[in-house]
């Protein structure tokens, strides 16, 4: 007997490592296999529940969390895995009452601890999350895990020296699990060093016998494009993509949505583009050379409007600014031609044949804060616009958009024709369901930077800038 659990001992052991390298089915299947030979084994149930609560399956993982306390009330990792548990279920005031027993049962606990300074810092006690930490450190000086979680903390808190400080005292590789190595990656990027996060995210990908890591791989995509080493970052997507780039999706009744044609457009006036928006402008066509690049001026952008209907044209003519006129040149020209729409400020990364062009549908990028809402409620941008011609998106919003100008009827300029003119047209498609709308993919901001990579405006621009003005001064009298 003493030899057969010898046995399920190393099973779990194994099934630990398993666990740790983020090969976290396999670990489940071992973990399950013990308990079921052995239902008191306490190792394999912790395991079982670590599993669970790493698949997500929260209910699953309360369970055996809570049959850990039935046969000790005290037991530490039952007590942090419902803290995890209440805390990843949204209801941190729960999470905080499990967590500090935890604490009360071996103070200085390092997962209690961490989680428990997470669930304070939910309820706007980031005074009491720093006391927390930094008791667990006394008591752990040497913990890498608590050192990245303080970093994660100051950097919360607007102190961005004392998060490096702790990044740095880490020494070039931390010592904990794999999410451990890309916190403190993640910790690195929020300070603007890329190159540091770098090697922690190679770290991550090259490890033998892990899965493919999606969360590492768009990682190093945005560390990249951040450094602006497009030919590295272009070569990393080749082996990356489509699993680093992916979107939120929803499909809606209709046929089978329709292609995005090889087509970039773009809009300048007055005259040529400066140097530095025509240098970005070629890398466009230089990156993509399927597609057919385009750049509209004024009068081509006119005649458009002008043989979609004279009211699209009449609007077009009144408003003043150049961007202004861009905001209804691109609705009407992806509803009459398809295509890729993006502004001159945008500079290419990686080959839209990776992305945009790879899957049917109609695609735009996640507006700020906007990222986890549901489709319906999600407010879109409107400098990247991809679409099949004739979408009802981009009709509704040039619809839309042609009669805000001919009635001056919007809150202020950016709203005659601008993203939420975009965001009002999508909301709508997608809870009316309309068919023929096909697929929809918002690109969320994070995966947005794999599709392009956004350079500051030219100094003095952002002074001058069309949004503000005051809204008469919007258009051309007459």
């Amino acid at each position: 007997m003493e030899h057969g659990s010898r046995r399920l001992d190393d099973v779990v052991a194994a099934a630990s490592d398993l666990l740790r390298t983020g090969r976290v089915e396999e670990a489940f299947a071992s973990f399950r296999e013990v308990l079921g030979r052995d239902p008191h084994h306490l190792e394999a149930r912790r395991g079982v529940a670590r599993s669970l609560l790493r698949l997500g399956d929260l209910g699953a993982a309360r369970d055996h969390y809570l049959q850990l306390l039935e046969g000790s009330p005290d037991d530490v990792e039952g007590l942090t895995g419902l803290g995890i548990v209440a805390l990843k279920s949204g209801v941190p005031e729960v999470a905080i009452d499990r967590l500090r027993a935890a604490q009360r049962v071996r103070p200085g606990h390092t997962s209690s601890a961490v989680k428990l300074s997470e669930a304070l810092v939910a309820v706007g006690r980031s005074d009491e999350s720093l006391e927390v930490l930094m008791c667990a450190r006394r008591r752990h000086p040497d913990s890498s895990r608590l050192r990245v979680a303080l970093a994660r903390l100051h950097l919360s808190r607007a102190s961005p020296e004392l998060a490096e400080q702790e990044l740095v005292a880490l020494g070039a590789m931390p010592r904990g699990d794999r999410s451990e190595t890309y916190a403190a990656a993640r910790a690195w990027m929020e300070l603007g060093r890329h190159d540091r996060a770098i090697p922690l995210l190679e770290a991550l990908l090259e490890a033998e016998g892990v899965r493919r890591d999606d969360a590492a791989e768009v990682g190093m995509l945005e560390a990249l494009l951040a450094l602006r080493q497009w030919e590295r970052a272009l070569a990393f997507a080749e082996t990356a993509a489509p699993r680093a780039l992916r979107s939120i999706g929803t499909a809606l009744p209709g046929p089978r949505a329709e292609r995005v044609p090889a087509l970039i457009h773009q809009y300048w006036e007055p005259g040529d583009m400066p140097d530095e928006y025509r240098v970005r402008s070629e890398e466009w066509g230089r990156r993509n050379p399927e597609c057919v690049h385009r750049v509209w001026s004024a009068s081509e952008a006119e005649a458009l409007l002008a043989d979609l209907s004279g009211d699209a044209q009449r609007a077009f003519r009144s408003l003043r600014h150049p961007a202004m006129r861009s905001d209804l040149f691109r609705y009407a020209v992806l509803l009459r031609h398809g295509g890729v729409y993006l502004d001159a400020n945008l500079t290419a990364a990686l080959p839209l044949h990776l992305t945009v062009l790879a899957t049917p549908g109609f695609h735009a990028t996640a507006g700020k804060n906007s990222v986890g809402r549901p489709l319906e409620r999600m407010s879109i941008r409107n400098d990247f616009i991809a679409s099949p011609p004739e979408h009802p998106i981009v009709l509704a919003a040039l619809m839309t958009s042609v009669r805000n100008v001919l009635d001056r009827s919007a809150p202020n300029l950016i709203s005659l024709a601008g993203p939420p003119v975009l965001s009002e047209a999508f909301r709508a498609v997608v809870r009316g369901g309309e068919r023929g709308a096909g697929t929809l993919h918002v690109w969320e901001t994070l995966r947005a930077q794999c599709l392009r990579g956004s350079l500051p405006r030219p100094a003095g621009q952002d002074e001058s800038h069309w949004t503000r003005l005051s809204f008469e001064a919007g258009f051309v009298e007459g």
